[in-house]
């Protein structure tokens, strides 16, 4: 059991505990005020019935207090561990019998030392005593089993209540190593890809080490891109901050490429403000313009669009050239698998990332639901960017 799931565990036996100085209190409660209310009676019934003798003080509290010692009695023996192993049907009338026959008898010394002179309105007979203490201690294990009754309804709610809180806790606690899985391989995924992008621009800085000019430009130009590539992003970010990343790193590429690039990216102010998982048009551009330099006619050129349609984002990058099949030892299209990965993980099955070779060029579309973490803005004119040699 975790930290938490055993606070958890011990709030819940602390609520029990704390329940039976609760239910004790309401049982004393209803003691003092149930033989409050018999001195009560007594004391009103001896005035009713003879207003000019004296109120027999000290018989009736003689009376009151016995009862109450031989109820409070009775009460630990209904909550005796042993009597408690009883069904109600054999406990709660053997609890009567000892209860009645208790204080049928403390009614024998009151009237063998003639302490029932006072209370005229019992009769001078055994009998009158008998019947009113007969009656209330009938009365009193009425109340009790029904307080027995409440008290059993109320520990099963804290059982409950401890259960629910039990697996409530652990519910999030397995939802807080799935998280923490599900962020962990996110992560990972986007770790792998990162690297690509350090390689590529070194290697077009390398391409410019004779050129001064060009390098600082390219070293500028590259600072600018990994400052905002290379810091901590959310699991989801909107589709601008990658499309002004993106201008940063094809002005990398323009300077290594020149006019054999022509690169042209138009997205929509809908689709610019759709939260989407980072890095999802990245590594697409990454290899259009990889397996593209290798396979197209000079200029390469590259088209990068962005809409959405009927509550789905749709990104499609498509560049001149032909498809180059998955090689086992060059490995390429690790960028788009590990895309359908994160994908996967972070928009489900709704989300896709389709390749498709038509004559002459190689697309790719990507859609993923445009609702991922809320409504989307009003649509409004489409802007596009476009470099070219």
């Amino acid at each position: 059991m975790t930290l938490s799931e055993d606070r958890g565990t011990t709030h819940a036996a602390d609520q029990d505990e704390s329940a039976r100085p609760l239910l004790k209190s309401v049982f004393w409660s209803f003691q003092v005020l149930f033989w409050t209310l018999v001195a009560s009676l007594s004391v009103g019934m001896s005035y009713a019935v003879e207003p000019s003798m004296p109120i027999a003080w000290l018989p009736i509290l003689a009376r009151v207090a016995s009862g109450f010692v031989v109820t409070a009695g009775a009460y630990h023996l209904l909550h005796m561990p042993k009597l408690q192993k009883l069904t109600r049907a054999l406990r709660w009338p053997l609890v009567t019998v000892t209860t009645v026959s208790a204080l049928l008898l403390t009614v024998i010394p009151f009237h063998l030392l003639g302490m029932s002179s006072g209370l005229v309105w019992m009769g001078k007979d055994l009998l009158g005593e008998i019947l009113p203490r007969a009656t209330v201690g009938l009365f009193w294990c009425t109340v009790a089993f029904t307080l027995e009754l409440l008290e059993g309804l109320f520990a099963t709610e804290l059982r409950l209540s401890k259960a629910q809180t039990v697996a409530a806790l652990k519910e999030a606690h397995a939802l807080q190593m799935e998280a923490s899985a599900y962020e962990h391989e996110v992560h990972r995924l986007q770790a792998q890809m990162n690297p690509h992008f350090l390689f590529n621009a070194l290697n077009t800085i390398a391409a410019f080490k004779h050129s001064p000019e060009d390098v600082s430009r390219i070293t500028q130009d590259l600072a600018d891109f990994l400052r905002t590539a290379l810091r901590d992003s959310r699991t989801l970010e909107p589709l601008s901050r990658e499309l002004s990343n993106l201008e940063k790193y094809l002005a990398v590429q323009q300077t290594r490429f020149g006019n054999q690039l022509t690169c042209r990216i138009a997205c929509d102010r809908v689709a610019r403000s759709v939260l989407v998982p980072p890095l999802i048009v990245q590594p697409l551009l990454e290899n259009a313009i990889a397996y593209g330099m290798q396979t197209s006619e000079m200029p390469l050129r590259i088209d990068v669009a962005a809409r959405v349609d009927a509550g789905r984002l749709c990104v499609t990058v498509t560049n001149s050239g032909h498809w180059v099949p998955p090689s086992t030892h060059a490995n390429p299209g690790t960028g788009l698998t590990t895309l359908r990965k994160r994908l996967a993980l972070l928009a489900g099955p709704t989300a896709s990332a389709v390749v498709s070779h038509p004559a002459r060029s190689v697309r790719v579309v990507v859609e993923l639901p445009a609702d991922l973490a809320g409504p989307l803005a009003s649509p409004e004119s489409a802007t596009s960017l476009e470099l070219a040699s």
